[in-house]
């Protein structure tokens, strides 16, 4: 008889005969990094539109003798005048080089706070892009939409640079936002599918999103122009395009959506792809099929379809409060840290490089300890070092903002590692049909606290500079706990059976007839 996931098992064998990082799962993985870095460094390119204020210089010129100045200060002598010569300049919150080139909307004295609607709009965009591209990924494929969503986002970031007003800029950026959300969604799941079990936590938390700041960067620091910055990052990606030839529909989702044919097609590319010989490949898929058949039908799902199950109702809460903590103490914390070093570049690239170094440390730590606790070591450790703040308070009468960077920088490093295994658990939670649903709940969750704490932290700072930190503390300890409610996803098959209602009652409520003819279906 065939069990709820013997489609998985199926699966996983396949892989496990054809390489579960073979040549193609190399491939594709190499594929998804390289657009995840172009992704990365479009999102944050508003970091270098700063704000702008009008200041002066000021420096005083002695002269012996009283010369026609503008302002004239008298000694006590009367002998000597002091003239000033007062120099005007537009002075940015990340210390940039005079010599860039910004919008004139970023300049003082414009009516609108564009920086800030810009950021917002990106903001919506981004929900938008979740929502969309999650019913799609689930309903028309995988491959098709990451990459309708990722030529969205390059194209659209060229736009961009040709803005000549505020509002069109605003536009750009809300598809922008648009894109990178269902590109983001259907990448991750698209590569998850493909890889497996001893290779899924490598390789979704270590997809290098964290270089694309640097990239940027890089960018900023040859091109120190708005325009040709947006260009130069939407061009970055146009090549990425054309791996769409190179990369094969999710053969899974194609098994649960009840094509056949394409899946077997598909599963022979791969094994072929990595030159590997899968001897009992069609009784695997044979299995898989049979599995499908007996327990789904072909539908749409939808939203609801993550709350039918006990385990999945379970599940979809942790994920919606896991991801909602998480991302308010990553925004309040990075809010606080973001001046590092003087130099915009090199503090872009400690702000988020840094945060690979412990990623890699978990990635190990899990396959020793399990998702979970791994989860929960990380969560707890944050929370403690965030608390660390009243221990320094004491113990120092005055507290200098290096010490108060360093704490939050540290604190940093462990919430960005606790969010990406949540990433990663998230994706294994999820059976196939909804799996980029499931995920899209997640990432919800998370802008929603995103946005949140960049509202909350303006209220917490002027009680006591201490206080931000216990909240962020207590909210990774509760954090901590809540990561229990995660089923345990270390070397188990990746899900892909939902079993349809119709097919739940018969498979428990069998019904016998035992003469037909006396409840008239034949008469």
């Amino acid at each position: 008889m065939l069990h709820e996931d013997d489609c998985s098992k199926a699966f996983e064998a396949v892989l496990a005969q054809s390489g579960k990082f073979g040549h193609y799962q190399r491939r594709l993985y190499a594929v998804v990094c390289f657009m995840h870095v172009v992704c990365t460094s479009i999102l944050t390119y508003m970091k270098f539109v700063p704000n702008l204020e009008l200041k002066q210089d000021c420096t005083e010129i002695i002269e012996m003798e009283a010369g026609n100045s503008t302002f004239i200060f008298l000694h006590f002598n009367e002998t000597a005048t002091f003239s000033i010569n007062c120099h005007t300049f537009y002075d940015n919150d990340i210390g940039l080089e005079f010599d860039w080139t910004f919008p004139e909307w970023a300049f003082p004295g414009y009516d609108t706070d564009v920086r800030t609607v810009v950021h917002y709009g990106q903001c919506i965009g981004l929900a938008v892009g979740f929502v969309l591209g999650s019913i799609l990924s689930d309903t028309l494929g995988r491959r098709r939409v990451m990459y309708v969503f990722f030529t969205l986002l390059c194209l659209t970031q060229c736009l961009c640079a040709v803005a000549h007003s505020w509002k069109i800029f605003l536009v750009c950026r809300v598809i922008v936002g648009f894109g990178a959300g269902g590109f983001i969604l259907t990448s991750l799941v698209l590569l998850i599918e493909y890889v497996g079990h001893d290779w899924r936590d490598i390789c979704i938390c270590l997809v290098p999103w964290w270089l694309g700041p640097s990239l940027l960067s890089l960018e900023a620091l040859a091109t120190r122009h708005w325009r040709f910055l947006a260009l130069v990052s939407g061009l970055a990606g146009g090549p990425l395009i054309g791996s769409y030839f190179i990369v094969f529909e999710s053969s899974r989702w194609l098994l649960c959506h009840h094509r056949f044919s394409a899946a077997e097609h598909t599963i022979k590319e791969v094994v072929a792809c990595n030159c590997r010989s899968v001897p009992e490949l069609t009784t695997l898929f044979d299995i898989a099929r049979t599995c499908i058949l007996n327990t789904m039908h072909k539908k749409t799902f939808t939203f609801l379809d993550l709350f039918t199950t006990s385990k999945l109702r379970r599940g979809t809460i942790a994920v919606i409060f896991t991801w909602f903590l998480g991302s308010t103490v990553y925004c309040g914390l990075f809010r606080d840290i973001r001046q590092l070093t003087s130099n915009p570049y090199l503090n872009n690239f400690i702000l988020y490089n840094t945060d690979a170094i412990v990623i890699v440390c978990a990635v190990l730590i899990n396959k020793c300890l399990g998702r979970r606790w791994c989860l929960f070591l990380y969560a707890m450790s944050s929370g403690l070092v965030s608390l660390c703040i009243l221990v320094l308070h004491v113990s120092n009468e005055t507290m200098d903002m290096s010490m108060i960077n360093s704490l939050g920088f540290f604190t940093k490093m462990g919430v960005t590692t606790t969010l990406t295994i949540i990433n990663l658990v998230t994706l294994e939670t999820y059976p196939t049909v909804v799996r980029t649903m499931g995920l899209c709940v997640g990432f919800l969750a998370g802008l929603t606290g995103y946005i949140l704490a960049d509202k909350v932290i303006v209220y917490l700072e002027p009680f006591h500079y201490t206080v931000p930190f216990l909240v962020y503390g207590g909210m990774m300890c509760i954090l901590a706990f809540g990561v229990l409610f995660y089923p345990e996803t270390i070397r188990k098959p990746l899900p892909d059976i939902l079993r349809c209602r119709h097919r739940n009652l018969c498979a428990h409520d069998p019904i016998q007839l035992s003469n037909p003819v006396t409840h008239g279906w034949f008469s």
